[in-house]
């Protein structure tokens, strides 16, 4: 017990030590500590409870995960989305798909990546998949880039830009989900500087004519590339797709969409899965 405790005090500076043991007797003090601290405080106890060794770097905490080193960034939603994506397996569900089938995942395009957790995950689990992982949010992407030089992985390839039903520039939307970290969201606007690509062009540039797996966690972004674009014969090329529906009222249309190419389709958590019932391409 006390060694587990040694072990989680490790993880914070002295000022965030301070702040935990003050609020834990001034309520005041505890509205104060930012909200990635309190969330960094439930999770890393579990982390270290499935095996998992950890250590600080300044404002960054290093996860020894499966063989994979992973930073985290503390003050942010970064904890949240490792507990989500390698704690709790969210993407579960879309490994079996492939095992079940016997099959290996060959390709994926990893929309909204993020720091890299998903495709970390998926790396993982299919070491020879080549994985285009696209990020807009500069911040997340230099995240993202520095976990896959920790771990020297070179099949991976790295875009920071966004996905959307054309290829252009957006900006930044002011107003979605919580703000934070994982929930960066662009939007249409004249004077946009973050790139983005439609799933056309990425197929098209990366020479990819089987595309075994596409995730799309886009804040929001799955609208205008699933329902608002002009052509959708892509799917027509994808085994198994994963959409983060962010509006749930929306979420027959994405059904009706996948039923029209011939998809078969579950939820599973907060995720929209569609797959090739019969057969894989």
């Amino acid at each position: 017990m006390i060694k587990s405790l040694l072990k989680l005090i490790a993880q914070y500076s002295l000022t965030e030590i301070f702040w935990f043991i003050y609020s834990s007797i001034s309520y005041r003090m505890a509205k104060k500590i930012p909200r990635g601290f309190k969330e960094s405080r439930e999770v890393f106890p579990e982390i270290m409870s499935q095996g998992f060794s950890m250590k600080r770097h300044g404002g960054i905490n290093r996860i020894s995960w499966n063989g994979l080193q992973i930073d985290v960034r503390r003050n942010t939603s970064d904890v949240l989305v490792f507990k989500q994506i390698l704690i709790d397996e969210e993407y579960d569900p879309v490994v079996k798909l492939f095992e079940e089938r016997g099959k290996r995942m060959f390709t994926m395009i990893d929309g909204g990546a993020n720091i890299g957790l998903t495709t970390l995950y998926f790396y993982r689990q299919f070491p020879e998949a080549r994985i285009i992982a696209l990020e807009p949010s500069g911040e997340n992407f230099v995240q993202l880039t520095g976990n896959l030089k920790l771990n020297a992985l070179t099949g991976i390839i790295p875009i920071n830009a966004g996905v959307w039903n054309s290829n252009k520039h957006l900006s930044k939307a002011q107003d979605f989900g919580d703000g934070r970290h994982w929930a960066f969201s662009l939007t249409e606007s004249e004077s946009g500087t973050f790139k983005v690509f439609d799933i056309p062009t990425l197929l098209t540039e990366y020479n990819i004519e089987v595309l075994d797996f596409l995730k799309l966690d886009v804040e929001g972004a799955e609208y205008e590339i699933l329902l608002k674009a002009d052509n959708l014969n892509f799917l027509e090329h994808v085994n198994v797709i994963s959409i983060e529906v962010h509006k749930k009222s929306t979420i027959h249309q994405y059904v009706k969409v996948l039923e029209t190419y011939k998809m078969s389709w579950f939820l599973s958590g907060e995720i929209l899965v569609g797959y090739r019932s019969l057969s894989f391409l």
